[in-house]
């Protein structure tokens, strides 16, 4: 489960606080349910390298498949979710790290403030046949297999001022004083942290309408776009979510679970749960969230 700032961001973990990279290589299969799916956003930037197989994106509400040889920059603070492949397995290395990191001189905070500040870059989808992209893909590649090493981290270092030089050396950045998001991504973010924070209780359309300050038409719309659900649909969803943990991690009842999670009831909740996630409750608990 997702620990969530105020603002709606979302709060990473890293196995190293003193050193905020998070470095996987990681196997998706084909149709997994993951324990976090949702649209989320936070601070760090975001690359992925697809070794073999397939994976989606959602950016901002533009839908991205990437393949074997490619890959994704996903800028600062943009709303993005992983949608795994329904027929394909993914093999992938995933580079998490904060654009501070590199503010230890005025040289590097200024390099990466020309990407991580700029409204004009949301994300680049990366591809072997592009020289610069190539080289960005390895130095993916190779960070995160430098970040298992004793003492990698220097070497680590070194892979991201190489990856967002390659990034500002090869595309043309807007001069913007600070990042700006635009209205319809700013709206979209107050309503689902509004859901984020209050999925628990009694939400009613009219009220996630009101934390983005829109009317239902509107609340639709953006919705539909961003996250290609309506609002209640998407609460429904972050809910069942929010439940994973909670099956496989502690031994309240299935009915607990569904009034904690926001559910009137175990009965809908679970009707919801199977038609989302494919199983039971009960068997999602059994089988310890692994199908």
């Amino acid at each position: 489960m997702a620990d969530i700032r105020a603002d709606g961001s979302e709060i990473l973990h890293y196995d190293n606080p003193e050193f905020p990279v998070f470095c996987r290589h990681n196997y998706i299969p084909a149709g997994a349910i993951l324990s976090n799916t949702s649209l989320h956003w936070h601070d760090e930037v975001e690359l992925i390298y697809i070794v073999d197989g397939r994976i989606n994106h959602r950016i901002n509400g533009k839908y991205i498949a990437i393949g074997k040889g490619e890959g994704l920059f996903i800028n600062s603070r943009q709303l993005h979710l992983i949608i795994p492949d329904e027929r394909e397995n993914c093999e992938l290395y995933c580079l998490i790290f904060k654009p501070s990191l590199l503010g230890t001189c005025i040289i590097m905070e200024r390099l990466a403030g020309s990407v991580t500040d700029n409204e004009s870059l949301e994300y680049i989808k990366l591809g072997e046949d592009t020289e610069w992209h190539r080289r960005i893909l390895f130095d993916v590649k190779e960070a995160v297999e430098l970040s298992e090493r004793n003492g990698g981290e220097t070497g680590v270092f070194t892979k991201l001022f190489d990856i967002l030089g390659a990034i500002t050396s090869n595309i043309e950045l807007k001069s913007v004083t600070r990042i700006s998001s635009d209205s319809d991504q700013k709206i979209v973010k107050e309503m689902i942290s509004f859901i984020q924070h209050n999925y628990s209780s009694d939400i009613s359309l009219d009220k996630i309408c009101r934390a983005g300050s829109v009317g239902k038409t509107k609340c639709a719309e953006l919705f539909k776009k961003f996250t290609r659900m309506t609002p209640m649909d998407y609460l429904r969803c972050y809910r069942i979510e929010m439940s994973f943990d909670l099956l496989t991690e502690t031994d309240f009842s299935i009915t607990h679970i569904a009034t904690e999670v926001g559910f009137a009831g175990a009965g809908y909740y679970g009707e919801i749960f199977k038609k989302k996630v494919g199983v039971t409750p009960l068997e999602y608990r059994k089988c310890d969230g692994k199908i």
